[in-house]
């Protein structure tokens, strides 16, 4: 990949967390979809290295899948600082909901 297309792509992710941004001021839950190898997972993990509670969670994963399945409720538990709401990213979620 070229220094250009790099900083096309950083510049379109600075973009992409200004709208996470005000998003996130207002909504409990948000979504993020597209095509394939797009730049969705990489988004999700630059703007969970931000807050200061995040946990990524694939419902590929067999031990992920579980948690998600058995204890739907298993974010209510996560340690938090400050009293933070956590960021949770549930990846791969479309199987839950068809």
């Amino acid at each position: 990949m070229s220094v250009n297309a790099n900083l096309v792509g950083m510049q379109k992710r600075k973009y992409y967390k200004n709208i996470w941004a005000d998003f996130n001021k207002e909504k409990e839950m948000v979504f993020i979809s597209g095509a394939r190898q797009t730049g969705k997972t990489t988004l999700a993990k630059d703007i969970a290295s931000e807050e200061p509670v995040s946990r990524y969670f694939n419902y590929d994963v067999p031990e992920n899948k579980t948690k998600i399945l058995t204890k739907p409720s298993f974010f209510e538990e996560i340690d938090r600082k400050k009293n933070d709401r956590p960021l949770i990213i549930i990846e791969e979620i479309f199987p839950i909901i068809r």
